[in-house]
């Protein structure tokens, strides 16, 4: 369980917003159960003869325009004894972390935080018993609260993913689209932008399960829901120069931490690829823009197997071609048929989710599920 003491001046205003914001969160996520939330002053002001003034009206207010019960609240003063009954103690501004520290003491083991930082500010979150301003107080309490939650959620997804030596580790193969570059997102809008050309509707629903599907599945795919006789080359080939054309105009971006986790696998020898389902020209040229053109061993297309994705076989591939057993590989995916592809190779699989989360059938075939490159890198420091 997570416990969370979110503390203020006096437990009338910010703090008690930040718990029961938090708790709304935490239950919407369906977390309830894991986590233990409540809230402090760091003075006395507002507890008489041991009893604590409730939530201060304006901003028990504001969380019911919200949607959000702040009922039987009363303020509490933080005491030291407080510091190893929780995991994390956030105060809401500069002054408050000061007190903290002053009735806390020492933070030998880092759980002393300020709201924001969470949300990568170093801003104070303003007292609106002074300033009047409850809209302001709210929308920043809740920027800090959301932000808490990815980070808790992330460093649990992190904690619980296996331990892997880096030396028992053959190679790291990664997709391209949607994990390496940030392209995933395009195939989304031009596959219907192109069908639309020849007289054919494409759903949002349809144009997700394209992703990383390879031959002959999107052919087949395209043809059970608009007939046989649509076109596919003809499809394809005016998709892939809408995009072209796009992409040659507007640039691509490298996904976050791709480099940095390139660097360190490399550092410490570890054997890298590329298994995509475009073409080879096209996966040098993407990867040559984006600056990582030369990072890896070996560059495996979809052209070179007689089936793309989801069938195993560029994985297989690729770990043939680097002389390493599938089981000894880490395959990093963004996509289920991606996914499933490295799986039934037997590779261990890591998904970072580009367009859509794993379902429960899906996170069966998956080791760990990261929210960045960043993420692994991290987790790979730790399996030293």
């Amino acid at each position: 369980m997570i416990k969370i003491l979110f503390v203020c001046h006096g437990n009338i205003c910010r703090s008690p917003m930040a718990e029961f914001i938090m708790k709304d969160l935490v239950s919407r996520a369906g977390l309830s159960e894991e986590f233990y939330i409540s809230s402090a002053a760091t003075r006395s002001e507002e507890i008489w003869n041991g009893v604590g003034n409730p939530v201060y009206p304006p901003a028990k207010a504001k969380l019911r325009e919200h949607g959000i019960d702040c009922m039987g609240k009363r303020a509490v003063q933080l005491t030291r004894e407080d510091y190893g009954k929780y995991d994390y103690l956030i105060g809401m501004d500069t002054a408050n972390v000061r007190n903290m520290h002053r009735i806390l003491g020492a933070d030998p083991e880092g759980r002393i935080h300020k709201l924001l930082s969470f949300a990568g500010s170093n801003r104070d979150i303003s007292d609106p018993w002074y300033t009047g301003d409850f809209d302001t107080t709210y929308r920043d309490v809740l920027e800090g609260c959301t932000a808490l939650l990815e980070y808790l959620m992330r460093e649990r997804r992190r904690s619980t993913a296996p331990h892997i030596p880096l030396d028992s580790i053959g190679a790291v193969i990664f997709d391209l689209d949607g994990t390496l570059i940030d392209t995933e997102k395009y195939y989304r809008v031009f596959w219907p932008k192109a069908l639309a050309e020849f007289g054919f509707h494409m759903s949002d629903e349809q144009a997700l399960a394209m992703r990383s599907l390879g031959r002959p599945f999107a052919i087949r795919q395209l043809k059970d829901w608009f007939g046989e006789e649509l076109d596919y080359q003809a499809v394809r080939s005016r998709r892939k120069i809408l995009m072209e054309e796009y992409l040659d105009r507007e640039g691509i971006e490298r996904k976050p931490g791709a480099r940095e986790l390139l660097d360190f696998l490399r550092a410490r020898h570890i054997t890298t690829a590329v298994a995509t389902a475009s073409d080879l020209e096209r996966t040098e040229k993407y990867l040559k823009k984006v600056g990582l053109a030369g990072c890896f061993d070996a560059l495996i297309s979809a052209t070179m197997v007689k089936e793309g994705k989801p069938s195993p076989d560029i994985y297989l591939y690729a770990c043939s071609q680097l002389g390493k057993a599938p089981e000894s590989c880490i395959a990093v995916e963004d996509s289920p048929n991606g996914v499933l592809s490295a799986y039934r190779a037997g590779c261990r699989v890591i998904m970072v989710p580009d367009q859509t989360e794993p379902d429960d059938t899906l996170s069966e075939c998956l080791i760990a599920r990261m929210d960045s490159l960043s993420d692994i890198r991290e987790w790979m420091k730790g399996n030293k």
